[in-house]
C-alpha cells in the first residue's frame, strides 16, 4: 500500500460513520489518468456561498451504496461530499477476492507506525485516534455479516461508529470552518 492509500485509508476510516437524514446526491463522471471515475457528489440542502468539501473513501467493496449514505449523512451536517471511485467506472465488488486484487489490504500496526513517525518527521499538526477493539469496517452496519460470510475480521461496532462520527465532527468543525 503507497504512502498515499494508507493516508487515504486512515482517513477513509475517519470520514465514514453515522447516521443524519439522508440527501438526495447525484452521480458525476470525472476522469484521472485516462480512466473514468463515477462517483457520488452530495451537497447540502441550503448550498449558498462557499462550503467545504469532503472527499469520501470507500471500503474495498467500491463506491455502493453506503458509501452514498455517508456522503449524504455529511451534505446533511452542511458539507459538500464527494464519494470517489478509486476502481473506475463505478465498479463495485461483492467478494473479497475481487476486492483485494491488487487494490487493498488490512493495515499492519508497523504500518500504522511508520505512518506517525513519516507524520512527525514531516512536522505535521495530526492527531491519530484508535479505537481499541473495533475491527475493520466498524462503522459499516453489514460488515459483522460479511465478516462471518468470508471469514474476515469485519465487524460493525455501534458505539465506536458513534465515537467516531462525533470525532469527526468536532474535527471537521475546528478544520474546516
Amino acid at each position: 500500500m503507497t504512502r498515499l492509500m494508507l493516508s487515504l485509508a486512515v482517513i477513509g476510516l475517519t470520514l465514514t460513520t453515522v447516521a443524519a437524514p439522508a440527501l438526495a446526491g447525484q452521480e458525476v463522471t470525472y476522469s484521472a489518468n485516462g480512466t473514468t471515475l463515477k462517483g457520488y457528489i452530495a451537497r447540502p440542502a441550503k448550498a449558498d456561498g462557499k462550503r467545504a468539501a469532503v472527499l469520501v473513501v470507500h471500503e474495498w467493496w467500491g463506491n455502493n451504496d453506503y458509501l452514498r449514505k455517508r456522503a449524504d449523512m455529511l451534505a446533511g451536517l452542511g458539507y459538500v461530499a464527494l464519494a470517489l471511485d478509486m476502481y473506475g467506472d463505478g465498479k463495485t465488488v461483492t467478494h473479497p477476492k475481487d476486492a483485494g486484487a491488487p487494490d487493498d489490504s488490512f493495515v499492519k500496526p508497523e504500518q500504522i507506525e511508520a505512518f506517525k513517525k513519516e507524520m512527525q518527521a514531516a512536522g505535521v499538526d495530526y492527531r491519530f485516534v484508535s479505537y481499541p477493539g473495533a475491527v475493520h469496517g466498524f462503522t459499516n452496519p453489514a460488515a459483522t455479516e460479511n465478516g462471518k460470510k468470508y471469514n474476515l475480521p469485519l465487524a460493525y461496532n455501534a458505539e465506536v461508529d458513534r465515537q467516531s462520527w462525533e470525532e469527526m465532527r468536532k474535527l471537521f468543525g475546528t478544520a474546516l470552518k
